[in-house]
Order: structure tokens, then C-alpha cells, then sequence
């Protein structure tokens, strides 16, 4: 049994090791190829490291914060998805009326509202709410702690070593 069209130009032998540009299927048809927009991974790497270089995670202003991550975000370091998470630290900062242009060390702000969590779950606060769920503060955590990791090492790791 054949089926036709499935894997068209890859199943001939002649095009092995030909650039995907131009692939001969089907006789004389020719397939162009478009080039992806999505960066390769040493490329993500490096922007990473590029833009992560101006901004330091421990001194940083919720200003600067917001613009380092639509940065990652346009160089594609980032999905829409994990932009729409460190957007929820922006709001974090926001919703403690902390001037958007002084630096905070984000480390200590989200350690210290991990440890006010633990504090009054265990003064007997009952059971989290909604808006007391520690894993949301646990998760913005671990991408302050991944910034921190990488700037601390700049010819290391890209994000997705420490994700």
C-alpha cells in the first residue's frame, strides 16, 4: 500500500542533504521553505545573557523589572505564557505601593513573603484562601531565584538549564 503526499521531498533520497530551502517533490514541484523566526537556543542564550547583564534582580526597581521582561520578552527568550507570569511580579510590586522607581532586592521581597505565609499558617490562620496560596508566591519565587542564578554566572547557563 502507498500513500501519497506524506513526506513529500523527504522520502526521496536525492534530497538528503540538501538546505531546506528548496526541497524537489513530487517530480518537478518545488516546496520553499520559510525560516523560522524562532530563535535557536544559543541565541535565546545569549540575548539572555545580554539583557539579564543591564539588570540586577537584587537591586532592581519595578520599573526596570517590567522592562527587563518585555525585553526577554521580544527576544524571544520568553513565551507569551511566561511573560503573562512575571507580569503577576509586577503586580505583586504594584499592589504593595512600592515606589515603581526605587530598587528592592526581589530575592528578600518574595523570601519575606514566603516566610509571612509560614507565619500565619502557623499562628493557626486556618487554611489558605485564595489570595493567601502559597504556590503562586512559590512559583514567582523560583523565576526571581532563576534571574539571580543566571546573572550570577554570565558565561554559563541559559534559562532553560535552570527551568
Amino acid at each position: 500500500m502507498q500513500i501519497n503526499h506524506i513526506s513529500a521531498g523527504y522520502s526521496d533520497p536525492a534530497t538528503l542533504g540538501k538546505p531546506p530551502e528548496t526541497v524537489e517533490a513530487a517530480g518537478t514541484l518545488k516546496i520553499a521553505v520559510a525560516e523560522s523566526n524562532i530563535p535557536t537556543a544559543n541565541a535565546r542564550t545569549a540575548a539572555l545573557h545580554k539583557i539579564l547583564a543591564k539588570y540586577d534582580v537584587t537591586d532592581i526597581s519595578p520599573n526596570e523589572f517590567s522592562e527587563m521582561i518585555q525585553k526577554l520578552y521580544k527576544a524571544g527568550v520568553i513565551s507569551e505564557s511566561e511573560l503573562q507570569q512575571l507580569a503577576a511580579i509586577r503586580l505583586d510590586l504594584a499592589a504593595e505601593d512600592l515606589d515603581p522607581d526605587s530598587s528592592i532586592d526581589m530575592l528578600e521581597f518574595y523570601a519575606e513573603k514566603v516566610l509571612k505565609f509560614q507565619r500565619r499558617y502557623d499562628d493557626g490562620d486556618g487554611p489558605p484562601t485564595q489570595d493567601r496560596q502559597l504556590g503562586p508566591v512559590l512559583r514567582r519565587l523560583d523565576w526571581i531565584e532563576k534571574f539571580a542564578l543566571v546573572q550570577s554566572n554570565p558565561e554559563g547557563i541559559g534559562l532553560d538549564a535552570v527551568i
